[in-house]
């Protein structure tokens, strides 16, 4: 078998850059707002960081079916907690409306009013890359990596089928072909 100097593992393991001597950041990033995409990392300070109608940095939009002081979150290295302020539409981690507060270490989003946040352990490459439309699909670092390595791929490669299937409604690459 030939030896490779990259592999598709290689090249998305950590688009972020930590590899290279950079510390991960953990932190928010809003992939929704109001009904739009949108691309704004929030870091998570050890103190939490507060989302409400108010409480977002500039430019980050203000949601108004967030509640004033929405919620808190908090990461400890490990754990994700998710403190609801008593708001009234809710806050939400993966689905599952949060009655007070949840801790967990594999909470994937947050939802507040209308806006939808992605937890991450490190923001870094959200800040660099951000998040893309494209196509319909709502595309972050990672996978706007794989995307462009599969259209730069020759035509006859697995990668240029992959893509064909993501881009071609989920059809099966013999069906694309």
């Amino acid at each position: 078998m030939a030896k490779h100097d990259s592999t598709q593992q290689d090249s998305i393991q950590d688009p972020s850059g930590t590899a290279a001597g950079r510390e991960a950041v953990p932190g928010l990033i809003l992939i929704v707002c109001m009904g739009k995409p949108y691309c704004g990392a929030l870091p998570i300070p050890k103190s939490g960081i507060e989302l409400g109608r108010g409480a977002l940095p500039a430019p980050l939009p203000a949601d108004p079916k967030m509640s004033r002081r929405h919620a808190s979150v908090y990461f400890d290295g490990g754990r994700f907690r998710i403190v609801d302020h008593g708001s009234h539409n809710g806050t939400f981690v993966d689905g599952v409306r949060v009655s007070k507060e949840l801790s967990s270490p594999s909470a994937r989003f947050v939802r507040t009013g209308d806006s939808l946040f992605l937890l991450s352990t490190n923001i870094l490459s959200y800040s660099k890359h951000g998040v893309v439309l494209s196509d319909g699909l709502l595309l972050g670092p990672a996978m706007q990596s794989i995307m462009d390595q599969a259209k730069r791929a020759p035509p006859a490669t697995v990668s240029r089928a992959i893509l064909r299937e993501v881009t071609a409604d989920w059809c099966l690459p013999a069906r694309c072909a």
